[in-house]
């Protein structure tokens, strides 16, 4: 089965420090199965609401033929689907006219 890209992607540090500003890319190493992609994606979104100050009471794998994932919220239980987007750079959207340019 062939590989389905990942891209580069993670944060981009920025430091001040006695020589200036100094940047940083914290590129974020994405795992091989998609399984394991999901659950990498979800654990990241998880601990950026819990930073944030927001609850998050328990987060449950789905099966293949469900959402994938359920979470317990305090306000109550979410569904979610994660969708993968594939971004090619030399595209853009001409929001004026509703086209894409290549």
């Amino acid at each position: 089965m062939p590989r389905k890209p990942t891209g580069k992607i993670g944060p981009l540090i920025a430091t001040g420090g006695p020589s200036g500003l100094t940047l940083e890319w914290s590129q974020i190493k994405f795992p091989e199965k998609k399984e394991d992609i999901e659950q990498l994606i979800c654990d990241l979104w998880a601990a950026e609401v819990r930073k944030a100050g927001h609850g998050i009471k328990n987060i449950r794998r789905n099966g293949p033929d469900d959402f994938d994932f359920t979470i317990e919220l305090p306000e109550g239980i979410v569904s979610l689907d994660l969708a993968e987007l594939f971004y090619r750079a030399e595209c853009r959207a001409d929001t004026r006219r509703g086209t894409e340019k290549i």
